[in-house]
């Protein structure tokens, strides 16, 4: 219901604000329509009882929702910034082909298309400075640099999102192939055993973190198209969000209930 309500909200923003009206109705939009996407691909997986593969797909949830904050708090200067940060990432893409075409039995790219890119990364830097080409580059002069540069940690801080850390490296350990995640796994009922499939456990975190930002993005999207239809909406969205979690806590609790009784009745025979 919490998705649909989202799909249905952002449809309606939409035609108050149209895309080609400003580069930040187009970014907020489109994040928006990415975040309704991915909340699907979750419930899908939870739905087939995959907690950790739901937890990985949470992530770019997560990501979404910073950069949903930093443009709804910074407006249309940093929106232009963010897709003009196309040419960067197109730039580093040719790169990479470039390496690795011929052991991939590929064609090479079209001079022409290359010229291009490089031309409009060219462009790009002089517009916005050198900074503008690493990954976060679109961001520089808006968010404080760490001690590296500016990352994904600074974006977080950056947005008031830094709360939801923890739940993002443990959503990381699904993503990469580091020893961790061989020996925990969200999907097993504690750290003993193997799962190579599906499992009915450890549908709490991703369910949960997947209704907050889902909630939060969508409520961003409002921005200054306040209406009374807006805000029952807003409410709604805010009471689903609260009740979510709950139901899923209370399925986990008989869960492990009927989990720890099955245990128990094993050992007797």
């Amino acid at each position: 219901m919490l998705l649909t309500i989202s799909r249905e909200f952002g449809s309606e923003i939409a035609k108050l604000r149209p895309l080609r009206k400003s580069h930040l109705n187009n970014v907020l939009l489109r994040l928006h329509v990415r975040a309704c996407q991915v909340s699907a691909e979750v419930i899908t997986l939870l739905e087939n009882g995959y907690a950790d593969g739901g937890m990985a797909r949470w992530r770019t949830l997560h990501e979404i929702s910073i950069v949903m904050a930093l443009m709804n708090e910074h407006g249309e200067k940093l929106a232009e910034r963010y897709i003009a940060h196309r040419a960067v990432e197109a730039k580093f893409g040719k790169d990479q082909y470039e390496l690795c075409y011929e052991q991939l039995g590929y064609q090479p790219l079209n001079p022409t298309e290359c010229r291009e890119i490089e031309e409009q990364f060219e462009h790009a830097i002089t517009t916005y400075g050198k900074e503008f080409r690493g990954p976060y580059g679109w961001a520089a002069g808006y968010v404080p640099k760490g001690p590296r540069g500016i990352g994904l940690g600074e974006l977080e801080a950056a947005a008031g999102r830094a709360a939801m850390a923890s739940h993002y490296k443990l959503a990381s350990y699904n993503v990469h192939a580091g020893p961790h995640a061989l020996f925990f796994r969200v999907g097993l009922m504690g750290e003993s055993g193997l799962l190579a499939g599906a499992s009915n456990a450890g549908l709490t975190e991703p369910g949960q973190n997947t209704a907050v930002s889902l909630a939060f993005i969508s409520i961003l999207l409002v921005r200054n198209c306040i209406n009374l239809d807006t805000v029952v909406t807003m409410k709604m969205l805010l009471q689903l969000r609260d009740e979510i979690p709950r139901a899923f806590a209370n399925a986990e609790r008989k869960l492990q209930t009927d989990h720890a009784r099955h245990g128990a009745q094993k050992k007797k025979q």
